[in-house]
């Protein structure tokens, strides 16, 4: 199987502490939870995903200097 038809496999905490793929949410909410569906929370993922944007707009943004008919790079 090539990788480019792999599904990529995206790790999820649940709220009582247990860590697995998001294939298996189906299963462990019936299994822990008697088929009611829980919050999850994504691992390695940001708390507020607006901040990071802000932050890496922030990186990106380059100040320039018109001097005359030229401009240089600050």
């Amino acid at each position: 199987m090539s990788d480019k038809t792999k599904r990529k496999r995206i790790k999820v905490e649940c709220m009582c502490g247990s860590k697995f793929d998001i294939d298996y949410r189906n299963k462990h909410e019936a299994s822990k939870h008697e088929r009611k569906g829980m919050n999850i929370k994504f691992l390695n993922a940001p708390d507020n995903p607006f901040k990071v944007a802000k932050r890496s707009k922030k990186a990106d943004t380059v100040n320039y200097v018109i001097t005359g008919s030229s401009r240089t790079q600050i």
